[in-house]
Parts: structure tokens; C-alpha cells; sequence
């Protein structure tokens, strides 16, 4: 049953990738790289509040 499941699901995906245009596909990698690059800052401020709540 699962697999069924997720081969129907891969096949949805599959079928909407391939309705992109090239234009949506730059934009969501832009999308994708400036996520990654929110969350590394994210991290970065977590970090840094967690340092100074155990030093001070």
C-alpha cells in the first residue's frame, strides 16, 4: 500500500516538474539557495544567544 502511495505521489511530482519553465526552475533555485542561507543565519543568531545566556 505504501509503495503504491508513493509512486503515485512521485509520478504527481514528476508531472509538475515537468510543467515548469526554465524561468520557474532559476527561481526556485534562487529560492532554494536563499533559504539555505536564512536558516545558516539563523543558526548563527541561535549560536551566539546560546553563548551569552551560558556566559552571562
Amino acid at each position: 500500500m505504501a509503495q503504491i502511495y508513493f509512486a503515485r505521489r512521485r509520478a504527481k511530482w514528476l508531472t509538475f516538474q515537468l510543467r515548469l519553465t526554465t524561468s520557474m526552475m532559476a527561481r526556485m533555485k534562487e529560492l532554494e539557495a536563499e533559504n539555505a542561507r536564512l536558516r545558516k543565519m539563523y543558526i548563527d543568531v541561535m549560536t551566539q544567544q546560546n553563548l551569552l545566556r551560558l556566559s552571562g
